[in-house]
């Protein structure tokens, strides 16, 4: 929405009107210092900060400015590998925080999906350069930490709460959960976009 008001003149005719320049006081004044807040607070990494990140991704599109990307990409791949263990498990070990901390990131990568920074811009601090983000498919640790959840997840149920509930009066069901077998291939890295492991 932001785009179109932006490319229709609107800007330059209230601007005429109110002798302000009002495309100025609204990237800078309004979206740049509300972003720029909330890179400034610490960052917990906790599963209700990828509200936050999808945020200051919306408005980095929406004002052109690559660094509202970068921070929530960097952060989300932080989050990834300092929240979820090496098999994929979610540190706490309560498989339902696991799937909304999951869900957000999955949020957050679909902000990002497609994303690519402008022409000849590189992220002064880390060197990168994204051109076609597609961090669900790229990251194999959201892949392993999906692989992971799902294996407590028994079929029929939507959610792993529901299927344990009924494991507990279904030693049938409890027993078939106790042989599933996580897939043999570990990664402890979040894989960017643009490059392969070290």
């Amino acid at each position: 929405a932001f785009e179109r008001i932006r490319e229709s003149g609107a800007f330059e005719k209230l601007s005429g009107e109110k002798g302000v320049d009002v495309l100025n006081r609204i990237e800078v004044d309004l979206v740049r210092n509300a972003c720029d807040q909330v890179l400034a607070n610490r960052d917990d990494l906790t599963n209700m900060r990828t509200t936050a990140w999808r945020g200051l991704i919306a408005a980095g599109k929406a004002i052109h400015e690559p660094l509202y990307i970068h921070e929530p990409f960097s952060r989300l791949n932080r989050f990834v590998n300092e929240k979820f263990f090496y098999d994929g498990m979610w540190h706490e070990g309560a498989p339902d925080y696991g799937w909304q901390s999951l869900g957000g990131l999955e949020q957050v990568a679909r902000s990002l999906e497609g994303y690519s920074d402008p022409i000849g811009y590189r992220n002064p601090t880390t060197g990168l350069r994204f051109d076609r983000l597609n961090v669900l498919k790229d990251s194999r640790s959201i892949q392993l930490a999906k692989r992971a959840l799902n294996l407590l997840r028994l079929d029929g149920f939507q959610s792993i709460r529901s299927g344990l509930q009924a494991v507990c009066h279904d030693i049938t069901a409890l027993l078939a959960l106790a042989r599933r077998q996580p897939e043999a291939k570990p990664c402890c890295y979040f894989e960017s976009a643009l490059g392969k492991p070290p």
